[in-house]
C-alpha cells in the first residue's frame, strides 16, 4: 500500500510541475523552455513506461494519458517530443474501448477533487498580447490592457485582464523556479 501512495505522490508532483511550467514551456523564446521541455518529458515517458509494465488493466494508463491532455492542452498540437502521448491515446481509444470510459470516470472524479486546471493558456495569451502591444506600439500598460480587451470582443470586464496578467506573472515566477529544478536535475543525472 505504501508503494501504491509513493507513486501516487510522485505522479501527482509530475503534473503539478507540467501544470505550473505548461504556459510557456512551449514557447521557444522563453529562456530555459527548450530544456525544461525535454526535461519533464523524459519524466512523462517515464511514468508512461512504468505504468505500462507494472499495470495490466489499461484504466490507469488510459487516465494519465488523459490528465496529461487536461493539464497541458497543448500537447494536442503534438509538439516535438511529445507525439507518443496522442499515438498512445489514439490507440488506447481504439484497442481498449471500455477501459477508456472507466479512465474517463476516474479522471473526472480527480478533478472534482483537485477542481478543473486553471486557464493557464488565456492567461498566457492576455500577458504576451498586453506586452506585445506595449513593446510595438509604445504605448502604455492601461491602453494595452484596453486594447487587450478590444481584442477580446470588447465585452470583458479590464479587471478580468489585469487578475490574468498578475496571475501569469506569479505563474511565469513558479515556472522560472521549476525550470531550474529541472535543469539541476538534469545536470545531476549527467553527472
Amino acid at each position: 500500500m505504501k508503494k501504491t501512495n509513493e507513486n501516487q505522490s510522485e505522479e501527482e508532483a509530475l503534473f503539478q510541475k507540467l501544470e505550473e511550467a505548461s504556459a510557456v514551456i512551449w514557447i521557444d523564446g522563453v529562456a530555459g523552455a527548450k530544456e525544461a521541455r525535454e526535461v519533464l518529458g523524459e519524466q512523462l515517458w517515464a511514468r508512461r513506461e512504468a505504468l505500462l509494465r507494472k499495470e495490466k488493466d489499461p484504466v490507469p494508463w488510459i487516465a494519465y494519458l488523459l490528465r496529461l491532455i487536461l493539464t497541458a492542452p497543448a500537447l494536442l498540437r503534438r509538439p516535438a517530443g511529445f507525439e507518443w502521448v496522442t499515438n498512445d491515446l489514439e490507440w488506447g481509444l481504439s484497442v481498449h474501448n471500455a477501459a477508456f470510459w472507466f479512465a474517463l470516470d476516474s479522471v473526472k472524479k480527480t478533478l472534482k477533487k483537485k477542481g478543473r486546471p486553471p486557464e493557464m493558456e488565456k492567461d498566457a495569451y492576455r500577458y504576451f498580447t498586453v506586452h506585445d502591444l506595449m513593446e510595438k506600439k509604445g504605448i502604455s500598460k492601461e491602453k494595452a490592457i484596453g486594447e487587450a480587451v478590444q481584442k477580446e470582443g470588447g465585452s470583458m470586464d479590464v479587471s478580468r485582464i489585469r487578475r490574468s496578467l498578475t496571475k501569469f506573472e506569479k505563474r511565469m515566477k513558479r515556472m522560472q523556479s521549476t525550470i531550474k529544478n529541472l535543469q539541476k536535475s538534469r545536470r545531476k543525472n549527467i553527472d
